[in-house]
């Protein structure tokens, strides 16, 4: 194995921990191992904007008022924490014209949205990332960003033990 694309998350706190733990060790055991670091949101929105010739936005629900959202167009994909609360009229606003995709089901968004607005699609993770693969493994194939760092995390929330000691909510890296 010489080089290999984790996902960074966001995702589950176990299951983003274990993947990059399990890539760390590889590192470790193969210090000539080049890793690469992908937002599966982001990479997503990506496949979705460039499948279907426009703006796309994805929607991973966390809690019931929190999620997180990337959106992909022609200036490219960028990605933040989505608190329903504040986030909702900018993303009915913006709605025309994009196709807006749940990768699971978000009960408290999908009672706001408003009717006349263009459907909510919600998808299947399992068939979104089925679909995503060959474009990360066609877009990496060559890429010669691959480095020998350690990846940062980024959680659908903070542990416990972080949110007990305050700990910032980790950004989305630039």
């Amino acid at each position: 194995v010489e080089r290999v694309v984790i996902s960074q998350g966001p995702g589950s706190f176990t299951g983003i921990k274990v993947g990059l733990s399990f890539v760390y060790g590889l590192q470790m055991a193969n210090p000539n191992l080049r890793v690469k670091g992908v937002s599966s949101l982001e990479l997503l929105a990506k496949t979705s904007s460039e499948r279907h010739n426009c703006d796309a936005v994805m929607i991973l629900p966390a809690t019931r008022t929190h999620g997180f959202l990337a959106e992909a167009n022609a200036q490219g994909v960028t990605s933040r924490l989505l608190e329903l609360a504040v986030d909702l009229p900018r993303l009915k606003e913006q709605a025309a014209g994009r196709q807006t995709v749940l990768c699971r089901p978000w009960p408290a968004l999908q009672e706001q949205w408003d009717p006349n607005l263009p459907q909510l699609q919600q998808r299947n993770m399992e068939q979104l990332l089925d679909e995503a693969l060959d474009v990360m493994v066609a877009a990496t194939a060559a890429d010669p960003t691959f480095s020998q760092d350690f990846l940062p995390a980024r959680y659908l929330r903070l542990s416990t033990a972080e949110e007990k000691l305050g700990v910032a909510a980790v950004e989305a890296p630039q």
